[in-house]
């Protein structure tokens, strides 16, 4: 890694009830419960070894809360950003992926591309908020280590951006609750050459283990 290369570590926030119970809770503002709060502390264990020199959160209570357990100890707070807090469900808030229509679910899972939840949003709209913030954020850090604690599709967007990955490969990056990815950025000016990207926590499992719910 050059003396310029930018390092994020993108993590999903700890379990919440919601979770548990595979409902959307999307841009909901439903707070961790105690087993998120331990997935919490279980990703800052794997990030022990790291200096965080800037960090970034959503402005749901989950995220912030995953954030302030990965600081602890640290005099860095969190900056709460808008533009990264998940997807919203709209109307499909507060249901399970099997209770929406037959459609909705299959598309869901097979073009979620496709999809626009009623009264809420695409991963199309999504994108045209989560990218510009990241960006401008990867440019005001430049060789730096920056910690940002978000939601599962905040970072697969985010993802597929910066390794130039195919967008019908969504599913296959596993966000787990409390999960961290480090993704190293050598030219935040051309985000895609030479970007790499590993699972520091939890160990890999196959696609099939993917959050429909955000």
């Amino acid at each position: 890694m050059s003396a310029t290369s930018t390092t994020f570590y993108l993590v999903r926030h700890g379990e919440t009830d919601w979770n548990a119970t595979e409902r959307c809770q999307g841009a909901l503002d439903i707070p961790m419960n105690a087993n998120g709060v331990r997935q919490a502390e279980r990703a800052a264990e794997a990030l022990r070894h790291v200096v965080f020199d800037a960090a970034y959160t959503s402005t749901l209570s989950r995220a912030q809360h995953t954030a302030a357990i990965l600081l602890a100890g640290s005099t860095l707070v969190a900056s709460p950003v808008a533009a990264f807090a998940e997807l919203s469900y709209g109307a499909c808030h507060g249901l399970r992926p099997d209770e929406w229509s037959d459609e909705t679910g299959a598309r869901w899972r097979a073009d979620p591309w496709s999809v626009e939840f009623p009264e809420g949003e695409s991963l199309v709209k999504l994108s045209a908020r989560v990218l510009p913030e990241f960006v401008r954020i990867a440019r005001a850090h430049q060789g730096q280590n920056v910690l940002l604690a978000s939601h599962g599709h905040v970072n697969r967007i985010i993802l597929l951006h910066v390794l130039d990955a195919d967008p019908n490969s969504f599913w296959e990056i596993e966000q787990a609750n409390g999960g961290v990815v480090e993704l190293t950025v050598p030219d935040v000016h051309a985000m895609s050459v030479g970007a790499s990207a590993r699972q520091l926590y939890p160990a890999a499992t196959p696609p099939a283990s993917a959050s429909l719910s955000g």
